[in-house]
Parts: C-alpha cells; sequence; structure tokens
C-alpha cells in the first residue's frame, strides 16, 4: 500500500490471504514493502502457534486419561496381593480337606465294625497260611489218605513219601562162595514219619547199564513197624547174579 493513502493517523486494512484486520501506520506500511514476504511470514506464524496450541492441547488431554505411575504401581500390588490371598485360601481349603479326611478314617478306625473287619481279615490270612503250611508238612499223610493227590504234589516239585520210610547207608559186596558168586546187600530203614509206620516188604532189582531191571526179588523183614525216629537193618543175599547187573534199585511194596 502506497505510503500517502495511510496518512499519518494509520489506518484499518485486511490481509487478502487471512482475512484479519488490524491498523497499519506509515512505517510499518513502509517495513512491509521494504521486506517482501511479510504477509507470509505472518501466515506461517500464525499456522505455526495454531500447530503448538493443538499439540499442547493433546498433551493435556493424554496427560489427564493416563493415570499417575504410583497408581499404576498401586494397582499391581493389588492384583498380586489378590492373588497371593486367593492361593492361601485353596492351599487353607484342601489343607482342611485332607485334614477332615484323616479324621474321619481315624473315626472309622475306632468303630467296632471297622475293628471286627480287620480282626476277620487278620484272621483268615492267619488261617489261609496255616492251612498252606499244613498241606505242606503233612502231605505224606494227604497222599496216603488221597493216593490221587501224589500227582499234585509232583506237578509242583514236592516229592511225597507215602510209606513213611526211607533208606539209607545201602552198600552192595559181591564174594566168591563154593565157587559160585554171592551178591550181599545191607541197608538202613528209617522212620521220617511223625507215628508209628508198618513196615511194608522191600522190592530189590537189580539193573544194568541202562537202567533197566535184569533180576527182581522182595524181603519180609522181621520188624513189622517202627516208632517215630527209629530205624531198622536190612540184610538180604543173593546167589548168581546176573553178570550184566550193575546196580541196586530199593522200593517199598505199596500196602493196599
Amino acid at each position: 500500500m502506497a505510503h500517502d493513502l495511510i496518512g499519518k493517523s494509520g489506518r484499518k486494512v485486511r490481509c487478502a490471504n487471512c482475512q484479519k484486520d488490524w491498523r497499519a501506520f506509515a512505517e510499518q506500511a513502509s517495513d512491509g514493502q521494504n521486506q517482501p514476504g511479510g504477509a507470509q511470514k505472518h501466515e506461517d506464524k500464525k499456522e505455526k502457534t495454531n500447530e503448538d496450541e493443538m499439540d499442547a492441547e493433546f498433551e493435556a488431554l493424554e496427560k489427564e486419561n493416563q493415570p499417575p505411575e504410583p497408581l499404576k504401581q498401586s494397582e499391581k500390588n493389588h492384583q498380586k496381593s489378590l492373588k497371593e490371598k486367593s492361593s492361601d485360601k485353596l492351599s487353607k481349603s484342601a489343607q482342611q480337606r485332607a485334614d477332615m479326611e484323616w479324621r474321619k478314617s481315624a473315626i472309622n478306625r475306632t468303630m467296632p465294625r471297622a475293628k471286627m473287619r480287620r480282626a476277620v481279615r487278620i484272621a483268615g490270612t492267619v488261617v489261609f497260611t496255616l492251612l498252606i503250611l499244613s498241606v505242606v508238612i503233612f502231605r505224606g499223610n494227604i497222599v496216603r489218605a488221597f493216593p490221587d493227590l501224589a500227582g499234585v504234589y509232583q506237578s509242583i516239585g514236592l516229592g511225597v513219601n507215602v510209606v513213611g520210610l526211607e533208606f539209607s547207608k545201602v552198600e552192595t559186596l559181591k564174594s566168591l562162595n563154593d565157587g559160585g558168586n554171592i551178591l550181599y546187600i545191607t541197608a538202613e530203614i528209617n522212620s521220617v514219619s511223625s507215628g508209628q509206620v508198618n513196615v511194608p516188604r522191600v522190592m530189590i532189582s537189580l539193573l544194568d547199564e541202562d537202567g533197566i531191571s535184569v533180576f527182581d526179588w522182595s524181603v519180609t523183614l522181621k520188624e513189622t513197624t517202627i516208632m517215630p525216629g527209629g530205624w531198622i537193618a536190612l540184610h538180604t543175599q543173593l546167589s548168581s547174579p546176573p553178570p550184566d547187573s550193575r546196580s541196586v534199585r530199593l522200593a517199598f511194596e505199596s500196602i493196599d
């Protein structure tokens, strides 16, 4: 704007860009004319001011909506405390249930019915154990009463002496007498029974190299009974024994 149009008292003017009114004086107009781009600088300054104000408002809103740091820490501590209390409650509840179950079990054990059941179980176990021992220890008497059970004992590896007698100290001797061979056989018969045992006839067999009997004969002893723990002697002889005999087998004849 020309200097002479403003005058000394100044003049109200309006910016063509921002439509802002202000009073211009001759000196301001002169400065604006001497300095190109004055209006543009004024517009840039205004926009910068508006941006700064908006940034300040946004920062203020964020600070208002964001809780302070001590409040956040307090909230975390509160949640942690709630979790710990909940865990403690669960642990105490489990302990209380375990204590309750133990008390119930203790009460049941002291009741007469529980004592009776326990006594019955113990008695049943003792009776079963005694039964098994009796079947094993007295298997000889059992087989004598029930001969068919001998095979059952044999199948489980338990030998059964039905007679209640055993041979021991078996000896053989060959000698030449009057031009012929004589075979002498001696042995002891021991009682392994808890009671008196009747002595049956003794069967004597001569065996060859393959264990096959080549000659058999029986002997009747003078003693007919043996007391528990007792023994009797066996003496017998055979003239002209088979030349192929190699060993002797002694057995008791079965008692009908």
